[in-house]
């Protein structure tokens, strides 16, 4: 089904929708944005410690809705303070070895296991 709309209507979603793509772009991919993730440290209790755009430290936890894919990585954060983080990790977007054991630590922590 066609439907037609007048062109202000048509012009006013298409500005929208062009501000979401640049939000989300800034946010996610080109990381200016104050929430955008810019470093995480695993500490050795397991729990992580997300920098934000902002220089803000945040501990975190791993959600239980994490993905975890040879291709890539859904990691899902909780932080204490309730707000949530979501990165998206490809398999080229970071060095082997760190998302070789990134993936192993998370494997471990789904089947409620220790690291050191």
């Amino acid at each position: 089904m066609l439907v037609l709309l007048p062109l202000p209507l048509a012009l006013a979603g298409d500005a929208m929708l062009a501000l979401s793509l640049y939000r989300t772009l800034c946010t996610h991919i080109v990381h200016t944005g104050p929430r955008a993730v810019k470093v995480l440290v695993w500490q050795p209790s397991g729990r992580i410690i997300a920098s934000d755009g902002l220089g803000i430290e945040h501990e975190a936890t791993v959600a239980n809705d994490t993905f975890v894919h040879p291709l890539a990585i859904v990691l899902n954060l909780v932080c204490d303070d309730r707000t949530k983080f979501t990165l998206v990790l490809l398999a080229d977007s970071v060095e082997t070895a760190v998302l070789r054991e990134l993936r192993k630590r998370l494997r471990l922590l789904a089947r409620g296991q220790t690291f050191g």
